[in-house]
């Protein structure tokens, strides 16, 4: 008596419980991933607040950060304190945690407006002449924001959900927080190779 080896296969209703259960993992990691970039661009706006009130906080009671003669540790190198000296000598008076990176990864610069020397460039920080303030007299900026995307949703962040990067070019140029071409001189329109830092008004 022979017997036949019967191969059952997958039903039409197990294959679409299995491919439905792929589309809820699929949906899951997709939506963890835009999680993880909203707190990150949420982290990024934080610290521009944060700075801002160092920055304050800093003149009130020791006065000018950019004359390095107030600095608790000795400023040896150039006329003026660079970028590195001011970020230190606040972290160093507690009045912010020192940090390399920004949130979403690259290097932070403070700057002030008129200053050449080290790493603080900017005759005219995020200048754009068709708006006020023409320039920042003191700035925050945040380098190599890899995506179009973060720039606008940082952009946001600090001016408010009604800017609009599509009808309103400008938007990239005109607030608080503006898209500047990388040596910081200029706000352009729109992100570019060139432009993958943003300026912040502190």
């Amino acid at each position: 008596m022979q017997h036949q080896n019967k191969q059952k296969g997958f039903t039409l209703i197990e294959i679409a419980i299995v491919l439905v259960i792929i589309g809820l993992l699929l949906g899951g990691v997709l939506k963890g991933q835009e999680l993880i970039k909203s707190a990150k661009t949420k982290a990024a706006a934080s610290d521009v607040n944060a700075y801002s009130v160092a920055l304050v906080s800093y003149q009130d009671r020791f006065g000018d950060l950019f004359n390095k003669a107030n600095y608790t540790v000795p400023v040896t190198d150039g006329t003026e304190p660079d970028s590195n000296d001011m970020l230190k000598e606040l972290a160093d008076r507690g009045l912010i945690s020192q940090k390399n990176q920004h949130a979403l990864g690259g290097a932070v610069e403070l700057a002030k407006n008129g200053d050449t020397t080290g790493t603080v460039i900017g005759l005219a920080t995020a200048a754009n002449t068709t708006v006020a303030p023409q320039s920042f007299s003191w700035a925050v900026c945040y380098r190599d924001i890899t995506t179009e995307d973060n720039v606008q949703a940082l952009i946001r962040a600090i001016d408010g959900a009604g800017s609009d990067f599509i009808t309103t070019p400008t938007a990239y140029q005109t607030g608080r927080a503006r898209l500047v071409i990388d040596d910081l001189t200029s706000a352009p329109n729109e992100y570019a190779p060139a432009n993958t830092t943003v300026c912040f008004e502190i």
